[in-house]
């Protein structure tokens, strides 16, 4: 879990470089440096903290148990799927993001709603 936690946080920064170097206006990632921060606390390693230049404003996706599958790739059950969620919640509303959670909709309605949103 470290191992891929680690991997996930310098992909994440990585991505940060990227999305800076083209100088976009708006630039939406799938996961953050932040939630890799979260997942290596959650395993008691110790990271330092750092400034992150995301939008004050963050989309989350809830866990889902209509569409939700363990699989080779994802192996941790529901319920830690919701504890992860939970942790995400908290550590984004403590570094003072603006969360807009994803609704339970049609992928064109969440569409729509993020559109809204922003």
């Amino acid at each position: 879990m470290a191992a891929f936690a680690y991997e996930a946080l310098a992909l994440a920064c990585a991505d940060l470089d990227a999305a800076d170097a083209c100088h976009s206006d708006l630039v939406f990632f799938d996961r953050s440096a932040i939630d890799a921060i979260v997942a290596l606390r959650h395993i008691g390693m110790d990271v330092p903290d750092g400034i992150f230049p995301y939008d004050e404003l963050v989309f989350l996706a809830p866990p889902w148990p209509d569409i939700f599958i363990t699989d080779d790739d994802r192996r941790h059950d529901f319920p830690a799927a919701e504890a992860e969620y939970e942790r995400l919640v908290l550590d984004y509303g403590a570094r003072g993001h603006r969360l807009a959670i994803l609704p339970r909709i049609p992928v064109a309605e969440r569409a729509d709603f993020v559109l809204a949103t922003i």
